[in-house]
């Protein structure tokens, strides 16, 4: 991680503002500690109303005011740190009203998709700071919110970006606790369970949990630039561009070429049957064979048809009808052997797999040369 990087923690919160304290907390335990300059928290308007409750009103001193002194006392963390930046309610536009208001919850499809543009719109403008690195920390609010910002962060995160969840032990993660636990030196050490046993927050075990996510803004960099801004629209637009990873394959029966992205690549022998056998099951949409024993009676029969009808390849046909299990793992392997030579090395795995049985995969595009 660059030190010199402004860090922010984007955390959904609900009901469960101790998430933000917990997850401050095990940040500031990780080695080298982790400061982050700024708190943006997206929630409803419910929980905003909870937050503030709990968290910055006075009581004695709020306790946000009370985890931060500690920190600075304690941790010795940057003054200019830890700075509770926002609380952002997630709004929609009531047509009816004509004006956006704030979600009191997410209660249906519509306050959903809403919530994932407003979350990925916040996460949006992290990102696009080369200053900056984001943490989203997505132990809190509805689960609906941690997945969106999970998805959020998969589409547009960078290296050195992170996504966290806190985990605390029982009781001290049961929000039911009176008083409630956020962190382990809080002021108010003596809590009480439901079932009415004393615990201390001194006890309590935090632990931070990195989420590992892949980078889909390093896949496409060069689509990077044109993205759509709408959530459903990012997510079509990456599968879409997914999509063409794979490659486009067909195969010339008049000919005896295997077409891979355009480039054709000579069969003969045992080799061209065993392609051929494998597109005839693959246009059939027949599932690959378990093991390479398999093959061999399934093949002789394709054999024994499909040179009938395709007579103008004759002079390329194997002279022997002999196939065995070493044939069929020979062919496999020559076959991979030619990608490999046409330098299409990147597509042999995704074409011919290994682990899936005898057979092409179903992933692949499939060009019609008839």
């Amino acid at each position: 991680m660059n030190q010199n990087k402004e860090i922010i923690l984007l955390a959904v919160i609900g009901i469960s503002p101790a998430v933000i304290t917990e997850t401050l907390w095990a940040l500031a335990e990780e080695n080298p500690p982790i400061y982050p300059k700024y708190i943006d928290i997206v929630t409803t308007a419910i929980g905003k109303k909870v937050i503030e409750k709990e968290l910055l009103e006075p009581r004695g001193k709020c306790l946000w005011e009370e985890f931060r002194n500690w920190l600075i006392k304690e941790k010795n963390i940057p003054k200019d740190s830890h700075i509770l930046r926002e609380i952002k309610v997630i709004v929609s536009p009531f047509l009816d009203q004509g004006k956006c208001l704030e979600l009191e919850d997410i209660r249906n499809i519509k306050d959903n998709e809403e919530t994932a543009d407003y979350i990925l719109e916040e996460v949006r403008k992290i990102t696009e700071n080369p200053d900056t690195q984001l943490i989203a920390s997505v132990a809190g609010g509805r689960k609906t919110m941690g997945i969106l910002l999970y998805s959020a962060v998969s589409m547009l995160g960078r290296k050195g970006d992170r996504i966290t969840h806190v985990l605390v032990n029982e009781p001290y993660d049961d929000p039911r606790l009176q008083p409630k636990f956020y962190f382990p030196q809080q002021k108010e050490q003596i809590l009480k369970t439901i079932t009415g046993n004393i615990v201390y927050a001194k006890d309590a075990k935090i632990e931070l949990a990195d989420i590992p996510f892949v980078k889909f803004r390093e896949l496409f960099p060069k689509e990077f630039g044109r993205l759509p801004g709408r959530f459903t629209d990012l997510v079509w637009q990456y599968s879409k561009e997914i999509k063409e990873l794979y490659p486009q394959v067909g195969f010339d029966s008049q000919t005896g070429e295997m077409i891979v992205n355009e480039k054709k690549i000579k069969l003969k022998g045992k080799e061209l049957l065993f392609f051929a056998f494998l597109w005839d099951r693959l246009e059939k949409n027949l599932p690959p064979l378990g093991c390479h024993k398999e093959v061999d009676k399934p093949f002789k029969v394709f054999a024994v048809e499909w040179k009938k009808k395709n007579q103008q390849l004759s002079h390329l046909f194997p002279e022997h009808s002999n196939f065995d299990e070493d044939d069929s793992k020979k062919c496999l392997s020559n076959l991979r052997k030619k990608l490999n030579d046409r330098g299409l090395n990147k597509f042999v795995d995704l074409i011919f797999p290994l682990r899936s049985g005898v057979g092409l995969s179903n992933s692949i595009k499939m060009k019609d040369n008839s």
